[in-house]
């Protein structure tokens, strides 16, 4: 039930053209719910119940993003992309781990082949062997959970950097 249903495939105007109808979701997505915490806690120095709270109810959240992420491996289908902005908090505790578009079916029987390796992920949440070319697999998007959960731990970014270049360094 966390995976954005899709309606229907259909061809655009152009021959490379693909539009997807899918369940329209209404609510935050990870990123915005932890940028309004860090602006809360920012306004109010002393907020340490507020905060218990908030830090259980983040835990909660990660843990139902670890059971679809286990779903999804389970099925050979690895996200790729794992990051905030693709985890949206619906307005009635729903949870969607969304922009599945880069997404990897992942056999261990027949290892894939290098030349069929699919786009890279965001550069913040990028699993250090995809940056050697590596194949994704498992280890790919736990090592990005790994990283959001750092997130919602302290309320800062797991790698800082202001560009594609400081990050992956």
């Amino acid at each position: 039930p966390a995976i954005v249903p899709l309606y229907g495939l259909f061809c655009g105007d152009a021959p490379e053209e693909l539009n997807l109808a899918m369940k329209l979701l209404r609510g935050q997505t990870m990123q915005e719910r932890l940028e309004m915490t860090r602006n809360i806690y920012e306004v109010k120095k002393n907020a340490l119940a507020m905060e218990e709270a908030a830090f259980e109810e983040r835990l909660r959240v990660f843990y139902r993003i670890l059971k679809v992420i286990e779903y999804a491996h389970s099925r050979g289908v690895i996200h790729c992309d794992l990051k905030p902005q693709n985890l949206m908090l619906g307005d009635y505790d729903e949870l969607y781990v969304m922009d599945w578009g880069i997404a990897y079916f992942y056999d261990p029987e027949k290892p894939g082949d290098p030349a069929d390796r699919p786009p890279v992920g965001t550069p913040a949440y990028l699993a250090p062997e995809l940056r050697r070319d590596a194949l994704p697999s498992p280890r790919t998007d736990i090592f990005s959970l790994g990283v959001i959960l750092f997130e919602l731990v302290t309320l800062r970014p797991a790698i800082p950097g202001d560009s594609t270049e400081e990050i992956l360094f």
